[in-house]
């Protein structure tokens, strides 16, 4: 059993249990951790909650955290929202075979798959615009005689021309609120076209910076939308997933994800290639 190769696949909402599996895996050079996140969660603690007094609120009680058998915690540490390394602690530690590994960091990755799935999509799924599209194509397509083939269905254009419309629509109505998701941090931080709204900071009339805010997310939102056709392929695999949602069962509709899914077809890969599955354990040579 020792001999069979182990991938591992995670993402960054992996967490607790699941997490001291992979650490363990990891630790002892069994498995590769597959994923196209960097880490996981970084869920590692038991807490418990203990109500105070006169309506006082409640206390929350760290009573254990988990440990990996290199004797790492799994869970990361926070401070007012962000993530902050722990003080005092040793900070990194190794795998049977000398591999590097961090504390208090949730569980990294061995390898990381590029993700295929655009911006837009993201958005698209955060925003509900997949969930409303399917429930409202879902009533108007009633199931034919018979149900539907797991194998062939596939979204057809006509269809996915409807669903473009109705995001554009939903969005120009303010149902979507696209806009709403570049906050003016992210903006200040990633947006090139921002020199505009710095060279308006420092003019006369600075009441006009957040109408020129507006304005920057309102062309980000309309530059995005190009993505429904430069990434077609990947939002339509994501809305004939939400559609066959309320078609089939689970299982049926992992077993049609897993032929699509990049992480799925990369752990194949590694599992297949003797070589490189070594050595991402770090034992070639």
């Amino acid at each position: 059993p020792d001999k069979i190769p182990v991938v591992l696949l995670v993402n960054e909402k992996t967490a607790s249990a699941s997490e001291f599996l992979a650490g363990a895996f990891q630790d002892l050079d069994r498995g590769v951790i597959l994923g196209n996140d960097i880490s996981t969660m970084g869920k590692g603690i038991g807490q418990r909650e203990i109500g105070l007094p006169n309506g006082g609120g409640a206390l929350k009680l760290t009573y254990h955290q988990f440990y990996t058998p290199s004797g790492r915690c799994v869970q990361k540490q926070y401070r007012n929202g962000a993530e902050k390394s722990s003080q005092g602690r040793k900070e990194v530690f190794s795998t049977q075979s000398g591999r590097t590994v961090r504390n208090r960091n949730g569980i990294e990755v061995d390898y990381r798959v590029k993700s295929q799935i655009s911006q837009l999509g993201s958005m698209l799924s955060s925003s509900g615009a997949y969930y409303e599209f399917a429930q409202e194509y879902c009533s108007r397509h009633p199931l034919p005689p018979g149900g539907i083939s797991n194998e062939n269905f596939v979204l057809e254009d006509s269809v996915y021309n409807d669903f473009k419309s109705f995001v554009m629509r939903e969005q120009k109505r303010g149902n979507l609120k696209l806009d709403e998701i570049f906050d003016d941090q992210h903006l200040l931080q990633n947006i090139e076209t921002i020199e505009t709204i710095s060279a308006a900071s420092t003019s006369r009339d600075s009441s006009s910076v957040p109408s020129r805010m507006v304005t920057l997310r309102s062309r980000l939102v309309q530059d995005l939308l190009t993505d429904l056709d430069s990434s077609k392929d990947a939002i339509q695999n994501e809305l004939e997933q939400n559609i066959l949602a309320r078609r089939l069962s689970d299982g049926e509709l992992i077993r049609r994800s897993l032929k699509s899914d990049e992480v799925v077809k990369e752990a194949v890969k590694i599992i297949e290639n003797a070589g490189r599955y070594q050595e991402l354990l770090g034992r070639s040579g």
